[in-house]
């Protein structure tokens, strides 16, 4: 998998680029917003899902649990999830997948339509073009 995607319309994308304002100031040249990864895992999340903190923390016990769900071929294919959390109410859930190289930073991307409207927000697993540099 080269991005966890996730696309607010289904209109054609005309251009992509880095990320350069997200809910803030945009940043400063040569910077990007991006996923720090540990568990070499990135997902995307409801804003009310971050903020889900579970009663009990026996979740590994779970047989539908987020990681072996990850590592089920029949749910839609390895290395990627769709999982509610539990006992949440509306349900609340979270698209997981495993990050290209494992834990490490990934830069956010976004698509755009034939207007300039964003339709869509990516991280870049970096799986295409050069490999990352390693961290020093």
């Amino acid at each position: 998998m080269a991005y966890l995607s996730l696309m607010f319309t289904d209109s054609p994308i005309a251009r992509i680029d880095t990320a350069i304002k997200i809910g803030g100031a945009p940043l400063d040249e040569g910077q990007v917003y991006g996923a720090v990864v540990d568990a070499a895992t990135v997902s995307f999340a409801d804003a009310s899902a971050v903020t889900f903190t579970p009663e009990n923390d026996d979740w590994y016990t779970l047989s539908d649990h987020w990681e072996a769900r990850m590592d089920d071929p029949s749910h839609y294919f390895q290395g990627v999830a769709n999982v509610e959390l539990p006992g949440t109410s509306p349900q609340l859930n979270m698209i997981l997948c495993h990050s290209g190289w494992g834990d490490g930073f990934y830069p956010i991307i976004e698509s755009y339509d034939a207007e300039g409207n964003v339709n869509g927000i990516h991280i870049d697993l970096q799986v295409l073009g050069d490999i990352p540099h390693e961290e020093k």
